[in-house]
């Protein structure tokens, strides 16, 4: 019993560590989103993609496409979050959280990914 409260206080330290790196990561890009933008490196801000979209355009040198890429990353945090806790589930063979876990995963994604804003 000791052993899997060890493991849980782990997955959860693993979590949280996660998430930080995502916003850290995330409001790092933006910044540097920002900085380009601001030096006049910008392009006009696209209507209607995806998180797919945002990736496939990506250019490094324009100030809209890098800061979108902070928002997708700042998006997708909680998504590792809901795979992390699916891992934690399947791994304590807690059959019924998994199950609920990967069904909350596959809505994210699909909304995610299919639907243009």
């Amino acid at each position: 019993m000791e052993k899997r409260k060890e493991e849980d206080e782990r997955m959860q330290l693993l979590i949280g560590r996660a998430l930080l790196a995502g916003v850290l990561l995330s409001t790092a890009v933006m910044l540097l989103g920002l900085i380009l933008s601001a030096a006049g490196m910008t392009a006009p801000l696209p209507h209607g993609i995806s998180i797919v979209d945002v990736f496939l355009m990506l250019d490094p040198r324009d100030g809209t496409s890098v800061l979108l890429l902070g928002i997708a990353l700042l998006l997708l945090t909680p998504v590792l979050r809901v795979v992390l806790a699916v891992v934690s589930f399947v791994r304590e063979r807690d059959w019924r959280f998994a199950l609920v876990s990967l069904g909350v995963l596959v809505i994210l994604l699909i909304s995610m990914f299919f639907v243009k804003g």
